[in-house]
C-alpha cells in the first residue's frame, strides 16, 4: 500500500523550496496567464513528492536519494 521512501532530506527540502517559490511567485503577482500555470503544475510535481518522500520517477530508474538506505 506504502511506497517506499526514495528521496532524501536534501532532495525533499529542495523540491518544496522550488514549488513554494513558484507559488510565492504566483501570489504576489510576478508570473500569470499561461506560464503560471505551467509552473503551477511543475510546482505541485515537485512538492508533492518533496512531502511524501517518495518519487515515482525515481522507482524505475533505480535512484534513492536517501542519506540512510535501509
Amino acid at each position: 500500500m506504502f511506497k517506499r521512501k526514495n528521496c532524501g532530506t536534501k532532495d525533499r527540502v529542495a523540491r518544496v523550496v522550488v514549488g513554494a517559490s513558484i507559488g510565492a511567485a504566483y501570489v504576489l503577482g510576478y508570473i500569470q496567464g499561461t506560464v503560471a500555470m505551467i509552473l503551477g503544475v511543475v510546482a505541485l510535481v515537485m512538492v508533492g513528492p518533496g512531502a511524501a518522500g517518495y518519487c515515482a520517477m525515481y522507482e524505475p530508474l533505480g535512484i534513492d536519494t536517501r542519506e540512510n538506505k535501509d
